[in-house]
């Protein structure tokens, strides 16, 4: 008896040990399997941390330079706009040592020159029809001489024809007038003068 017990025991522990082996080895198998799954996904989640911030600080530096080329390309504008359409300003002709003055009414650009007096003589002022420029005396005083200016530039967009050349001098008196009465009585006061009577008496008899 003890012997067949001991024969059912041996076979009990040979029987144990195949079927172990048997359904472990799928187990570690699996497990095997899935290691190099793992370890694929682990690494490409470690390059991914490595490379994000590179990427990151490119596209900041990339985000960067556009926003400075946007910078320099209005600035580059602004500066072509300043040179080609100049209003506004006061600058001396460096080749006559005349100083002229560009400005801009009703959306036309004119030009005023400051002439001496040696060039204009008794007048205070010429506007020349049909050109976008203009005379003033540079001599004048300066209330007189901004009313002079207007004047002048009055004459240039006149669009009307009546009453001649002495409906010309009523309207490029008036309509300055209106705006700036005290430059038009400073100029008056300074018409008030032998040589500039005796201008006008002139221009009334050429009919001009």
């Amino acid at each position: 008896m003890q012997i067949f017990l001991g024969v059912w025991s041996v076979i009990f522990s040979i029987a144990s040990s195949y079927l172990m082996r048997h359904f472990e080895a799928p187990g570690n198998n699996a497990e095997n399997s899935e290691n190099p799954r793992q370890q694929e996904t682990d690494r490409k989640d470690a390059d991914r941390d490595r490379v994000q911030p590179r990427i990151s600080e490119i596209q900041k530096k990339t985000m960067e330079m556009e926003d400075s080329a946007q910078i320099e390309n209005i600035r580059r504008e602004l500066e072509t706009r300043s040179v080609s359409s100049p209003v506004h300003t006061d600058r001396s002709d460096p080749r006559t040592s005349i100083r002229t003055e560009d400005v801009e009414r009703d959306g036309q650009h004119y030009r005023v020159r400051y002439m001496p007096r040696s060039e204009l003589g008794s007048a205070f002022g010429m506007a020349y029809f049909g050109t976008n420029q203009c005379d003033v005396r540079e001599d004048l005083p300066p209330r007189v001489r901004v009313f002079v200016k207007e004047h002048e530039l009055y004459h240039l967009r006149d669009p009307h024809q009546w009453g001649g050349w002495i409906g010309r001098e009523i309207r490029a008196n008036v309509v300055p007038g209106l705006k700036d009465p005290l430059g038009l009585l400073a100029t008056v006061a300074a018409s008030l003068s032998p040589q500039r009577i005796a201008f006008y008496l002139q221009r009334i008899r050429s009919g001009w």
